[in-house]
């Protein structure tokens, strides 16, 4: 069985930052990175043995994304959009 990795962010509404206990790599090593680039907006509360992490953000930073929007498209469309995406990659080439 894999081992339980969790996040959770606890936002209060007007506050200017939130809390974030993560114990999933690629949010520990974010955070991680940010502390360093923002010391002044971002602070590790806690490091625990297990390797996760309590942090302070700015609230600003978190937004709820909607789900992808599905397409029920032809095999005619499919086909012209793949055809216009090979000429932006043609032209983006070109330039590049």
């Amino acid at each position: 069985m894999k081992e339980l990795r969790e996040t959770s962010i606890d936002r209060i509404q007007g506050e200017t930052s939130c809390s974030v206990f993560t114990s999933e790599l690629k949010f520990i090593n974010q955070i991680k990175k940010w502390a360093q680039k923002y010391p002044n907006k971002v602070s590790i509360i806690a490091e625990n043995d297990d390797g996760s992490i309590l942090a302070h953000v700015p609230n600003e930073w978190f937004n709820f994304v909607g789900p992808k929007k599905q397409y029920n498209l032809s095999q005619e469309q499919r086909e012209a959009r793949a055809a216009r995406m090979r000429e932006l990659a043609a032209n983006r080439n070109k330039e590049g």
